[in-house]
């Protein structure tokens, strides 16, 4: 029993890629990057011509297109189009792209479901007195009553709790708690944006009707 736990000790805790993923996508300095990274690339597809609708899967109707590029982008042109800078947003890359931001958000609002609410409904109303030593949002104010002071703050609309230890009163004020639930409501939105741009790059399509004066054309096959 012995010797087995001290192998187990020298070979060391296993790897576990779980964490390391979990606390890239639940980082603000990541998402930011991501999203400005694609915001360049979809600003890339606005600026950069695009493979016209018509041409799109037919070879040498997009070869004659990519000619007319090439008194543009010169020896790039082959290079741009292989990265598929001339289709951005059907590029299996952009999409693939797209889809782990959605995956990315979605952890987000997940590792900051059980904060928030707690925040909302139970919020810590005593904290140590080393809180307000490493808060970064923090103001020292002239000595002022405890019944002023939960005056002042009801007036301002302030949910208002004291506690009293020794000499010492801690005053608890919080107002439009239910706000923070917003950040919820705006995840969300973005969530079911994505899918809904994913879900017509995936599965809508295109087609050109043609039908007479008179006569009626079935839109699906």
């Amino acid at each position: 029993m012995t010797s087995t736990s001290t192998t187990a000790a020298r070979r060391g805790p296993a790897f576990d890629l779980a964490q390391p993923l979990w606390r890239l996508l639940t980082s603000v300095r990541f998402a930011v990057f991501y999203i400005s990274a694609l915001a360049v690339f979809g600003l890339a597809g606005v600026l950069i011509p695009q493979v016209p609708e018509a041409m799109r899967g037919n070879e040498a109707a997009t070869g004659a297109w990519l000619d007319t590029q090439r008194g543009t982008f010169g020896p790039f042109t082959d290079a741009m189009h292989r990265l598929g800078l001339f289709q951005v947003f059907q590029a299996r890359w952009f999409i693939i792209a797209l889809w782990w931001l959605v995956v990315n958000v979605s952890v987000c609002v997940f590792n900051r479901w059980s904060p928030t609410f707690r925040n909302v409904f139970r919020p810590p109303e005593r904290v140590p007195d080393s809180f307000y030593e490493r808060a970064h949002n923090r103001a020292l104010l002239a000595p002022v009553g405890t019944a002023a002071a939960e005056d002042a703050l009801r007036r301002l609309r302030f949910r208002v709790k004291t506690r009293h230890d020794g000499e010492t009163a801690y005053i608890f004020a919080d107002r439009y708690p239910w706000t923070q639930l917003a950040t919820f409501a705006s995840h969300m939105a973005l969530i079911l944006f994505l899918a809904g741009g994913l879900v017509t790059a995936l599965t809508g399509f295109t087609s050109d009707t043609f039908a007479g004066e008179g006569t009626t054309v079935p839109v699906f096959a």
